[in-house]
């Protein structure tokens, strides 16, 4: 692999503010409800 050629594998953001912001669906706000009921819960699917 040449080093000097960017991997186009490399698809991270370079920064916090390079992450596109968007609206929680139904499976994230029920992982949070269960978050928020249940602290100890460590299986997130």
């Amino acid at each position: 692999m040449n080093p000097e050629k960017e991997s186009s594998y490399n698809t991270a953001a370079a920064d916090w503010k390079d992450i596109e912001e968007v609206v929680p669906d139904e499976i994230d706000i029920a992982m949070l409800a269960d978050i928020a009921q249940n602290p100890d819960c460590k299986e997130f699917i």
